[in-house]
């Protein structure tokens, strides 16, 4: 009862509790233990090189240098683009320019093997591992005469088997693939073919489906003897080319070919789309096998090729030249134009090519009839390809502590080799002579040296890799199959990706979260907004527009509209003159209450613009359903969440995007019969590094507008600002202007248009004061901000920016530049703020996370306010915490110096530092500064950064894993900016949100919510490390318990290497006898309930200190496992002698044992003690499956005793007795008594530090078993872990599974 009040009191939400690991006794604080743990690790100054050491540096420079400018070196040209083509009436393949070759085939191959190549090269690749090399150098000197004490293949027989075993296992998948590629490269596509014939009969003969040869050795006046192609395109006349849309295989296919695809077709290559049916030649593409996203995208043809390329016949003719990058991996982007003869066109003689004009092999085409496509890459060559590398293989922490003991027991084996090896040619000297048995034998120095390297090889057990393999693949099953992390609102389940880093999982000491889509659930709403210095706020129930105008000055525009009849507004939505705020609809009313040809004030004015930019400056696309007609129904594809919501708020607010081309958007406004069309000029399109996007837009008054929305760090670095200064109550009188640039009709005329707008300074300081009030608010912020442009500018700008729209190298970066040509001089308009909700339990999931001992730091590309009040919202940040804010000061080095001395000399406590992306980047340049970053970030309980790049993301995570080179880190993220994060840590998790699969795909493991995080880490993770560590301890100390014995019996030998062990017994064990209960173990322990660990999230904290495998627990076990080999040896040789019986072979037994007798009886008790030890002694979890893989263990045992020893010819039991023996044994009550007795004594040590460990020294694990015993603590317990949905693995639905974590 004292272990349960202690791990009660342990349990307590008092951080102040007494608690300790290492005894139960302890009074050292929780919460001292938690954040006196740094992890920081100061690197390590390198030695100065000596001048030899330059000298040879100096050297290898001068003859690297020597080889790059050889003069026999033939110089290689790097190409930044390739160009085709496009050749009227072809009729052979085309050849690219730059080599002079035909490009390549569209044949893939995944398979990485052939079947001339398969065993050479896979040999080589099984025996470059050190394990496999080590075991085969045993098997190789095994195989000389008179060296081997067990035995000639005993050895090679398990390598060859277990080796066997993966190459098969890789020949398997490999065939797999081989069938996969087969099947991928057969199939069809209906590709263009032009033949000529002789007269319109024999045209219609050819076969669309033939596809039998080359295509391009029948193209003159060869047609096929088949039925009429499905879709011919003949011209009647006689010698004209005929048109045939032919099935050919996929491999056949060649870059510049035309194919037709159809609705529901995978697309065969990278293709250039020239032609849709669809209107505005769209075409929609599932891209789930490329990028997981299960949403349609639409892609465009270029919009000449797409009037003029609508039959077979205008293919044919069609001319042209091709202009695209080389082969690239970047599924997002794509470079290139179309270069046309000037004879084909008057108009432009190149149209640009972006990923919009691209279809991607690998894409499935969707909800359009069929499209036309020119072939650009290939094969190989095709994006999807040139992403389907191998990704970087992980290792987890554990695996070098795994090493370190094999290197161990390496050592421990040539040890014991040296010592008995000296041992034995010490006796042999002073016992030869007098030995007569020893006279016809004779054994040099170096062959006794192998014979006990021999004898103990296997103390580095042969099956370790290949067992573990098997447990962690089923502990990755478990993580898949655990339905407390389905997400039921999405269908999505919890995946496993890889098995190889389970362990980690219960060791983790920083999470790096993304913030969007992470920590929120990316579901944006529009809340507020600032125009004209006023703060509005949106709600969905604003009311119905008002469209009649309203009396004169602006305090009628607010005060009456708000008590329009009819209407009524709650306080919050009514006007406060400053301070206050009042409902977007009445924003909305004034902006539609203008009357053409009527004075309008300019507030009124900038309202209705504001309202505009929202309408058109996105790329959402509007989708209705043929049932619906109400505007309310309309549904906006948008790039991100953020567009969709600024979009749709502009239509709750009377300005309805109800169409959208390439060349205009089409708005519906309230009360207005005719639509208002806004001409499109250009769209430069946001990016991360730009952190904006702009539209150039012409109105329907004819005034040419840049329209740019984005990041208020980045618009205002580009805006004018304001130098008329105004009192904030004239703001309220501003004068009117003649007409509205922005007419409710597209017919009316304007007079002084924009020019009308004046900024003042007033209004650009409470934009400003508000931008920073949503952001406190944690709102998502964006500015709007306006351009008006000449015509004579806007045509000398569109120039440059066509040029770098056209360029194929290094394109992002023209266009960046052409951009900031215009994207300057900015006039405000306004801003917006967006509301991004958390996600249920992520409060609660940070603070759990926390109070298991891990540092969490956020990662997010929000402005600094956002950041921190989301930081308050979630729990990273507390109400006593200490906010060290970098970035302000003109000194970081001294601040951040300043900031470690006093959190170490606990000046200030919980300290959350807070760091902005542009600060990051001055300290990236400088080691010295990045280093005091992180020791300052390792020392804070919080680390906040916002305004990051995902190039700054990854830095980070790289930088914290060199700067605590000890700690385990992990990085989760729903979106492609978090892919680099997610690829750097030891860990990636992979939210599968409204931002894609990038994400998941390229993570380790995946689920849908961030509240999942603390199952997988706080119960399976515990768990997988837990399992792991007692797997391979039990792997070590049965070896050792094993083989060891074999040392022992030396002692009765005189040092001969003489085998205790009959060889092909010997060779079973590790496979056979003594693996179930390992593997039992490593699948299926729980040394604590789930409910246990998700109540107390302190317990996590043993993975991190790696309480369950270091040096002091593998020593103990192999001490243990040696006392068990020398009683298991000396008890039986002390006591045989009165075993009394004949063998088949006739020897009497008497006081001197056979030698297969005395080894069977020590084999039979080691069995039985290690099966004892590790499944029940060690084994916390013992349920039905412990229990029956430990009896099928030992009854296989003797099972295969009893038949080997029939089966064992009479005639060969001369050195080991083997046949009949062990069945005459077995008979004996002797052999019974005997073995009962050995394993009490080899037991009873084990089973007496066990209970003194569980009661009179207990470690915290103890505790908790026990205090898991009590009704009260386990029902609070249930209570505290049910806000996790944790199901009861009691209760009647989980009584049919193997564990909590396997669902049926």
């Amino acid at each position: 009862m004292d272990l349960v009040r202690r791990a009660r009191a342990w349990s307590s939400a008092s951080t102040d509790t007494a608690f300790s690991f290492g005894s139960a006794t302890s009074t050292t604080p929780l919460n001292e233990q938690i954040s006196s743990r740094s992890y920081y690790e100061p690197k390590k100054k390198k030695n100065n090189k000596t001048n030899l050491e330059l000298y040879w540096q100096r050297l290898g420079l001068y003859f690297a240098e020597m080889m790059r400018n050889r003069p026999w070196r033939k110089a290689q040209v790097q190409h930044t683009t390739r160009t085709f083509n496009i050749i009227k009436n072809r009729t052979h393949k085309l050849e690219d320019p730059q080599t002079g070759k035909p490009f390549i085939s569209n044949t893939i191959r995944t398979a990485r093997y052939s079947f001339w190549d398969f065993l050479p090269r896979q040999l080589v690749a099984q025996f470059s591992k050190l394990a496999n090399f080590y075991f085969l150098f045993v098997a190789a000197i095994q195989l000389v005469p008179s060296w081997s004490p067990t035995g000639r293949y005993t050895t090679l027989l398990p390598l060859a088997i277990f080796t066997s075993i993966a190459m098969a296992h890789e020949g398997y998948d490999d065939w797999r693939r081989s069938i996969a590629d087969k099947q991928e490269n057969n199939k069809t596509v209906k590709v263009l073919r032009i033949y000529h014939s002789h007269s319109a009969a024999e045209a219609q003969s050819i076969d669309s489906s033939d596809s039998s040869g080359k295509w391009y050795s029948r193209m003159y006046n060869r047609p096929s003897k088949s039925a009429d192609p499905e879709y011919p395109m003949t011209d009647k006349s006689t010698g004209d080319p005929v048109c045939v849309w032919q099935s050919v295989k996929w491999s056949e296919l060649r870059v510049g070919d035309y194919v037709m695809v159809e609705k529901n077709e995978w697309i065969p290559a990278d293709l250039i789309l020239l032609h849709s049916p669809e209107e505005q030649g769209l075409c929609y593409l599932e891209t789930a096998a490329l990028d997981g996203e299960t949403n349609h995208k639409s892609r465009q043809a270029v919009s000449y090729t797409n009037s003029l390329l609508g039959s077979p016949t205008d293919l044919a003719s069609f001319e042209g030249t091709v202009v695209t990058e080389m082969p690239d991996p970047n599924l997002y982007q794509f470079d290139g134009y179309l270069q046309l003869p000037m004879r084909q066109t008057q108009i432009k003689s190149s149209f640009p090519l972006t990923i919009n004009n691209i279809l991607l092999r690998g894409t499935l085409l969707r909800n359009t009839a069929y499209v036309y496509g020119l072939v650009a890459f290939t094969g190989e060559e095709t994006k999807i390809r040139l992403n389907s590398t191998m990704s970087h293989t992980k290792s987890p922490r554990i695996q070098g502590a795994i090493n370190k003991a094999v290197i161990a027991m390496f050592c421990f084996l040539l040890g014991l080799s040296a010592l008995f090896s000296a041992l034995s040619i010490t006796w042999s000297r002073h016992n030869h002579n007098g030995a007569w048995y020893l006279h016809q034998t004779h054994q040099d120095e170096v062959g006794t040296v192998f014979q006990f390297i021999i004898l103990f090889n296997t103390l580095i057990p042969i099956s370790l890799y290949v067992t573990m393999e098997i447990v962690k693949f089923l502990q990755a099953c478990f993580i898949s199959w655990d339905k407390d992390m389905y997400h039921a609102e999405t269908d999505t389940p919890a995946q496993a990706q890889t098995c190889t880093i389970n362990e980690d999982l219960g060791q983790i000491s920083f999470v790096f979260t993304d913030k969007t889509g992470t920590l929120t659930d990316n579901c944006m709403e529009f809340r507020k907004c600032s125009v004209g210095g006023f703060s509005y706020t949106h709600e969905s129930d604003g009311g119905p527009l008002v469209t009649e105008p309203p009396t004169q000055g602006r305090k009628r525009n607010v005060q009456d509209l708000s008590d329009q009849k009819g209407h009524h507004h709650t306080p919050s939505q009514r006007f406060s003159r400053f301070d206050g705020e009042i409902s977007t609809y009445s924003l909305a009313r004034r902006a539609h209450s203008v009357k053409i040809d009527s004075a309008v004030n300019a507030h009124t004015l900038r309202d209705r613009f504001f309202l505009l930019a929202l309408a058109i400056c996105h790329t959402a696309v509007p989708e209705r359903s043929a049932e619906e007609d109400s505007d309310k129904d309309i549904i906006y594809q948008a790039a991100s969440p953020d567009e969709a919501a600024l979009v749709a708020a502009a239509r709750d607010l009377g300005f309805t995007v109800i169409e959208r081309t390439l060349r205009s958007v089409t708005l519906k406004l309230a009360a207005e019969d005719q639509p208002m069309v806004v001409e499109i000029l250009n769209i430069i399109e946001f990016t991360s590094d730009r952190k904006r996007m702009s539209i150039v837009a012409k109105l329907p008054t004819g005034e040419i507008i840049l329209i740019c929305k984005g990041a208020d760090s980045v618009i205002l670095e580009r805006m004018e600002i304001p130098s008329e200064t105004s009192r904030a109550d004239d703001s309220l009188g501003i004068d009117t202007v003649p007409l509205s640039p922005v007419p409710p009709s597209p017919m009316s005329p304007s007079a002084t248009g924009l020019d009308g707008l004046r900024d003042t300074r007033w209004e650009y300081t409470r934009t400003l004061e508000h931008l920073q009030d949503f952001a406190t608010d944690g709102l998502r912020t964006l500015l709007y901000a306006y351009r008006i442009l000449t015509p004579q500018q806007y045509s000398d700008w569109n120039d440059s920016f066509q040029e770098a729209c056209l360029a194929v190298s290094d394109r992002q970066s023209k266009i960046d530049k052409a951009a900031e040509v215009i994207e300057c001089n900015l006039r405000l308009i306004g801003a917006s703020a967006i509301e991004d909700k958390l996600q249920d339990g992520v409060p609660e999931a940070i603070e759990t996370i926390r109070a298991a001992g891990m540092k969490v730091w956020m990662l997010t590309g929000d402005k600094r306010e956002t950041a921190i009040n989301i930081g308050y919202s979630c729990r990273l940040i507390q109400s006593n915490s200490n906010l060290i804010v970098l970035g302000d000061q003109t000194d970081l080095r001294q601040y951040m110096e300043q900031a470690i001395n006093d959190l170490q000399n606990d000046v200030a406590t919980h300290a959350a530092f807070v760091v902005d992306g542009a600060t990051l980047e001055t300290l990236s340049q400088e080691e010295e500064l990045l280093e005091l970053f992180c020791h300052l970030g390792c020392l804070s309980d919080t680390v906040i950064c916002c305004r990051v790049s995902p190039s700054q993301k990854a830095l980070v995570v790289k930088s914290i894993r060199l700067a605590a080179p000890r700690a385990v880190t992990l990085a989760i993220g729903d979106g492609a900016n978090d892919i680099a994060m997610i690829q750097e840590a030891h860990v990636g998790i992979g939210i599968t949100g409204k931002e894609g699969m990038q994400a998941s795909r390229a993570s380790d493991y995946c689920f849908a919510q961030f509240r999942f995080l603390c199952k997988l880490l706080l119960v399976h993770g515990h768990w997988s490390y837990v399992r792991v560590s007692r797997f391979v301890l039990g792997t070590f100390s049965k070896v050792v318990a094993f083989y060891l014995t074999q040392g022992v019996f030396q002692f009765w030998t005189g040092y001969s290497g003489t085998s205790l062990y009959e060889s092909w017994t010997l060779s079973m064990y590790n496979t056979l006898f003594s693996s179930l209960p390992v593997i039992s173990v490593g699948i299926f322990e729980q040394d604590l309930k789930a409910k246990t660990l998700l109540a107390n999230p302190h317990l996590y904290i043993q993975g991190q200190l790696n309480y369950s495998f270091n040096l002091r627990i593998f020593i103990t076990w192999v001490l243990t496992s040696v006392y068990q080999a020398i009683i298991v040896v000396l008890v039986p040789i002390s006591l045989i002698s009165e075993m009394h019986y004949f063998t088949d072979g006739g020897y009497l037994l008497s006081g001197a044992p056979q030698i297969y007798t005395l080894g069977s009886i020590i084999y039979t008790i080691i069995v039985i003690v290690v099966t004892l030890v590790i499944s029940y002694v060690e084994n916390h979890n013992q349920t039905w499956i412990s229990h029956l893989f430990a009896w099928i263990e030992l009854i296989g045992f003797f099972i295969y005793q009893i038949i080997y020893g029939y089966a064992y010819p009479l005639n060969k039991s001369w050195e080991y007795s083997v046949h009949g023996d062990f069945i005459k044994m077995a008979g004996e009550p002797t052999f019974w008594c005997l073995v009962v007795l050995v394993v009490t004594i080899a037991l009873l040590p084990s089973i007496a530090m066990k209970v003194i460990k569980n009661t009179a020294l207990p470690n915290v694990t103890a505790a908790y078993q026990q205090a898991e015993k009590d009704p009260e603590l386990s029902e609070q317990w249930d209570e505290l872990a049910s806000k996790w949905k944790y199901q009861d693995p009691d209760t009647p639905d989980h009584e049919d599974q193997l564990s909590t974590e396997i669902v049926p």
